[in-house]
């Protein structure tokens, strides 16, 4: 399930386990267009039940989901901002 404010600067992901017994691998399909995401361009995942950011790239993503670990994550995507590290800093 997404959610996403309308000027698309806040953006949700959900993803729950309904099973309360097996882990279960889930593929899942990001809308990137609909994100403001370009093909190929990286976007960072922070899950906020956990903490946890993740660089992604690409619209398919595969989440594992156990209910005794982490029955449900909840995403907030970001546009990563890449660093160039050749640039002197000032």
């Amino acid at each position: 399930y997404g959610k996403a404010t309308l000027d698309r600067s806040n953006l949700l992901f959900v993803a729950v386990t309904l099973d309360p017994f097996d882990a279960h691998d889930a593929v899942l399909h990001f809308p990137l267009a609909d994100m403001g995401v370009a093909e190929g361009e990286t976007y960072e995942m922070e899950d906020l039940l956990t903490g946890r950011r993740h660089l992604w790239r690409g619209a398919v993503q595969r989440l594992r989901l156990d209910p005794a670990v982490n029955p449900a994550a909840i995403f907030r995507v970001t546009v990563w901002a890449s660093v160039d590290y050749r640039t002197p800093c000032l």
